[in-house]
């Protein structure tokens, strides 16, 4: 695996796990990279959008457009990989 790969994973669990700790499970993405940033992985905005993008064709958010930002909303299987009870090709596992 590539550390571009590597990295990937890390950040799309981040954002799900982001998304799960806010009590709405809905964020933008400047939010997210913030609270990603708190968590040690550091995104370019195109970088945030990019992976939220991947996230919403696997289904484990859903997206929309609002004044120039994108709204990522947790969806049940996105919950269900951030909490660790399913794991999710291209997501990192998370750890106990």
């Amino acid at each position: 695996m590539s550390l571009r790969e590597i990295r990937a994973e890390s950040f799309r669990l981040s954002i799900l796990i982001a998304l799960l700790n806010e009590p709405s499970y809905r964020m933008n993405d400047s939010e997210i990279r913030t609270v990603c940033a708190h968590f040690g992985n550091t995104m370019s905005a195109d970088e945030c959008r990019s992976q939220l993008a991947w996230l919403e064709r696997q289904g484990l958010v859903t997206t929309e457009s609002h004044t120039g930002y994108t709204i990522a909303k947790l969806t049940s299987s996105g919950q269900d990989v951030a909490e660790g009870i399913i794991t999710w090709p291209g997501v990192k596992r998370r750890r106990a």
